[in-house]
């Protein structure tokens, strides 16, 4: 989701959701609030570049049985404001002009979700948000273990006439499941279709298990439900939940392993952080706090709180046992040891210490910036290195770097003398 939106906070995404369009329309100028027909946007936003708040989905799943024969992933890229006029029929392959995503390895089209119309009540302007929506088969194994999931995400360029004649100028987005490509979305056909662009706004990562009563279950209003509702704890409501939904399926799991995040060095399209110089968005949220809280929240809590670093008064530094005396058992709580030696230590007046790179009340999440303050590491055990360590280490690398310039002028002859040319360095090297 673009940074400018908070999922779940509806005032937010309102004429934000899910543009991703740079062009003056006086058509749609009006449905999208940071426009690139708006010369005095404010709010430290660039004069007369489109904004918004995309959205880039690599799994939601539906499970509609006994409606479909198995459960069903669906990829997709939401665009606003869409195509104008008309939208292929549901449950038909496109007959006027459409997206045409790449598809690959078993994936097809999702005829039966061609977009939305939002309608803001405040506002009274409606805009077409359009879906190029993409599904795959999942079948059990998909439940009973791990798989691996990849998207590849290049944004558009900026500058078209300083950029290099072959990287793909439009940008582009790719699907992979286990390394095998299941679908694509070229930036050159948004534009041909919509004149919207691959999404270029610093977005972040959302993992849930959200459940929808609309995207992935059956309409209760389609299905002509006696009981208009949507409740594992209403036994009148399961005309409008999927077969046996309530009864295997809840509670569920979310099993992660790991998520990684890789951009591309050397590479002014592949930012870091939440408000880079080319699309801010620090001063637009500062601007318009009460769009960013919720209604029911005490005091108006902002959703973003400042990420807590240490300070879990829980740690201990032994395994705890907790004995239950009415009920004559015992139980074991595994010992807090603020991420473990190598992430922090555990105060008993303060709380947890996080090392150097670590962060989170128990010090378990990478802190996610190049510079770290080193003062923050006051563990006793970490030592500096001495001055003698660092010499032996300084010369081992000069003497390294004498080797390898000399190896490299020796091949560079040698490759002139027998008539081959040197292969040249890749630019952009993927790095973690």
């Amino acid at each position: 989701m673009g940074n400018l939106a908070r999922a779940t906070y509806l005032d937010t995404t309102d004429h934000m959701w899910p543009f991703s369009t740079n062009a003056c329309n006086q058509y749609t100028r009006y449905s999208q609030e940071i426009n690139a027909c708006n010369d005095q946007p404010g709010y430290g936003m660039h004069p007369n570049r489109g904004r918004g708040a995309p959205e880039v989905d690599f799994f939601e799943v539906l499970a509609m049985y006994p409606q479909l024969p198995s459960p069903l992933l669906s990829a997709s890229l939401q665009v606003a404001p869409g195509k104008p006029n008309h939208r292929p029929a549901l449950g038909k392959q496109p007959n006027v002009t459409w997206y045409d995503p790449v598809l690959r390895n078993d994936a097809f089209l999702n005829l039966y979700f061609y977009g939305t119309h939002t309608y803001d009540p405040n506002r009274t302007v409606a805009y077409q948000t359009d879906s190029i929506s993409i599904n795959y088969w999942l079948n059990e194994s998909f439940y009973d273990g791990p798989h691996k999931y990849r998207i590849e995400w290049e944004p558009p360029v900026e500058d078209m006439d300083e950029s290099p004649s072959n990287i793909s100028r439009g940008g582009y987005i790719k699907w992979f499941i286990d390394g095998k490509l299941i679908s694509a979305i070229v930036g050159d056909k948004l534009q041909q279709v919509s004149d919207t662009e691959i999404p270029s706004e610093p977005m972040y990562i959302l993992l849930n298990q959200a459940l929808s009563k609309d995207w992935g279950f059956p309409d209760a209003y389609f299905l002509n439900c006696e009981k208009k509702c949507w409740s594992c704890l209403d036994p009148e409501c399961a005309c409008a939940m999927p077969l046996h939904f309530c009864q295997r399926n809840i509670p569920a799991t979310f099993d992660i392993d790991y998520v990684r995040i890789y951009q591309v060095q050397n590479d002014a399209r592949h930012m870091l952080g939440c408000s880079p110089p080319s699309r801010p968005t620090a001063e637009w949220i500062q601007g318009h706090q009460d769009r960013y809280v919720l209604w029911r929240s005490p005091k108006g809590t902002p959703p973003l709180q400042p990420i807590q670093r240490g300070g879990d008064m829980a740690c201990t530094t032994s395994t705890t046992n907790t004995t239950t005396t009415s009920e004559n058992t015992t139980t074991t709580r595994a010992a807090n040891f603020c991420g473990g030696d190598e992430r922090g230590y555990c105060d008993p007046a303060v709380g947890c210490l996080c090392r150097a790179g670590w962060t989170g009340p128990s010090c378990l999440s990478p802190y996610g910036y190049a510079t770290v303050d080193m003062a923050l590491d006051a563990h006793p055990k970490r030592k500096t290195p001495s001055a003698r360590a660092v010499q032996a280490a300084i010369s081992l690398l000069l003497a390294f770097l004498v080797v390898w310039v000399g190896r490299k002028i020796y091949l560079r002859g040698t490759y002139q003398k027998n008539g081959y040319d040197p292969i040249p360095t890749v630019s952009g090297a993927a790095k973690e």
